[in-house]
């Protein structure tokens, strides 16, 4: 008799696919019979093995994190078009059911949204967000909101009377930073103060 050696990981790989290529007609029978004891078995076990799998996951994306993100970017590189497109069409094809899924989640989630709203509202990007999102909602335009933040942050004083700017903390005083814009026109002209501000109306 003829001892043969084990085959590598790799011989096996090879062999399952070749197995499966010659048998698949066979397999998707085998499975279109036996569906439901299948997938019992499956959740058996995944309930069995959960634990030790979330476990070994944690460690292998721990030791492959740049390797993961690597192949998660080109991924997306690949197939953001296709990926873009059939959201498209999932969307229009589930607009009801995605409005019903995100009423019921904000629903069930209420408190934890509110949560997660007053910590983001806290954050740097946050404040930054509602501070945009406040000077479109009073008719002020730009071709670069960053630049303008950034500028408008940095203004330590006045651009009219020079006096030290505070920040606002919950209330407007005399002293607070303002983004002075043209009302007709909606374009910057200055960081002022509130009272300096308030001179110009």
């Amino acid at each position: 008799n003829i001892l043969k050696m084990p085959m590598s990981k790799e011989e096996v790989a090879v062999y399952n696919k070749q197995y499966r290529e010659r048998n698949k007609e066979k397999i998707a029978e085998y499975y279109q019979k036996n569906k439901e004891k299948i997938a019992e078995q499956q959740k058996k076990h995944y309930e069995e093995n959960k634990e030790k799998k979330a476990e070994y996951m944690k460690i292998y994306r721990e030791k492959n994190k740049e390797k993961i993100n690597e192949q998660n970017k080109k991924h997306y590189e690949e197939n953001k078009e296709k990926k873009a497109e059939y959201m498209k069409q999932y969307t229009q094809k589930n607009i009801e059911k995605i409005a019903e899924n995100k009423k019921k989640y904000k629903y069930e989630n209420k408190e934890k949204i509110a949560e997660k709203d007053k910590k983001w509202r806290k954050s740097e990007n946050g404040k930054k967000s509602s501070r945009i999102t406040n000077w479109k909602r009073f008719g002020i335009i730009s071709d670069d909101f960053d630049a303008l933040y950034e500028y408008f942050m940095n203004c330590k004083k006045c651009e009219e009377c020079k006096i030290e700017l505070t920040e606002n903390s919950g209330y407007n005083t005399a002293t607070t930073r303002c983004c002075d814009h043209d009302h007709e026109t909606g374009l910057f002209r200055n960081v002022l103060c509130v009272a300096c501000n308030n001179k110009r109306r």
